[in-house]
């Protein structure tokens, strides 16, 4: 079991800014995506873990703008990462960083916002390999993060990067 003063590593890897952002069928803006960062990001701050925030490389604003970034902030290199014994902390499926975290067996808390296409060939692998937080509506954030106990979902990970499957990516 997964205790609260464990030394794991969590790298919370988010998308870039685009005007406009569409995880899933939705459209979020992307001043509510960085309200969401930062709420994701202070949420695991609170337990005081080791927790980095990796930006976008194309994407980061600066401190001022984006707090988050004060919190171990990666810009470069982000590949080290991949194969170390981290946690990652995705909030959407459409990054080569999720899929190669996904292949390299990686263990992954998917912070997954609305509903993504239920008959998307990929959700049964996700729902797989992830542990989820799904994400219905923004407006209840708190609430969803309120129930959200990171030590289980920490454990519910790392259980399932080692499941076996036969799903081949070709990088």
């Amino acid at each position: 079991k997964i205790k609260k003063n464990n030394q794991l590593k969590y790298i919370y890897s988010v998308s870039n800014f685009e005007f406009y952002r569409f995880p899933g069928p939705a459209t979020l803006h992307d001043i509510d995506y960085l309200k969401f960062q930062n709420k994701i990001v202070n949420f695991f701050n609170k337990f005081q873990l080791n927790f980095t925030y990796q930006s976008h490389p194309s994407t980061s604003i600066g401190i001022k703008k984006n707090p988050a970034e004060k919190f171990n902030l990666v810009k470069t290199n982000f590949e080290k990462h991949l194969h170390s014994n981290d946690i990652f902390v995705f909030d959407n499926t459409l990054s080569t960083t999720f899929w190669k975290a996904i292949y390299l067996k990686k263990p992954i808390i998917l912070l997954k916002l609305f509903n993504v296409d239920e008959r998307n060939p990929y959700n049964d692998r996700i729902k797989k390999r992830c542990a989820i937080l799904s994400i219905k509506d923004l407006k209840y954030l708190d609430h969803y993060l309120e129930n959200f106990n990171i030590f289980d979902s920490t454990e519910e990970a790392i259980i399932k990067s080692n499941i076996e499957d036969d799903f081949d990516l070709i990088f």
